[in-house]
């Protein structure tokens, strides 16, 4: 899609850079137009190539780390949201910790079995 978008920005800056400097040759000589159309075009063209290679920088990212792998244990906690009613079950957790208690309807969920 980033492609697409820069593709059609190109051809639209060529575009009105065409027929700008059409409109120009009409009225003045050819030779100064072209210079002084060079010379505004060379300082876009570094801001597109610069801003044209951040971008590509941007999808080279690298992935995000592996979760470090810690050891499960089987586990049957459950909890109640105290507003609606909702239920969930936890069968896995890391070894000898008791996770955080889920959130439901921005409220933390109640434990209802005993933890061993």
């Amino acid at each position: 899609m980033l492609s697409v978008a820069l593709a059609a920005l190109s051809g639209l800056i060529w575009g009105v850079g065409d027929f700008s400097g059409g409109k120009a040759t009409q009225r003045a000589a050819v030779l100064p137009v072209v210079w002084i159309s060079k010379l505004i075009s060379l300082p876009l063209l570094v801001i597109y190539l610069i801003a044209a290679r951040s971008i590509a920088n941007f999808s080279k990212g690298e992935p995000p780390p592996d979760p470090s792998e810690r050891e499960l244990e089987d586990v049957d906690y459950r909890y109640k949201c105290i507003v609606c009613g909702a239920q969930v079950v936890l069968y896995a957790a890391p070894e000898g910790e008791v996770p955080d208690p889920p959130r439901h309807c921005r409220e933390t969920m109640s434990l209802v079995t005993p933890v061993e």
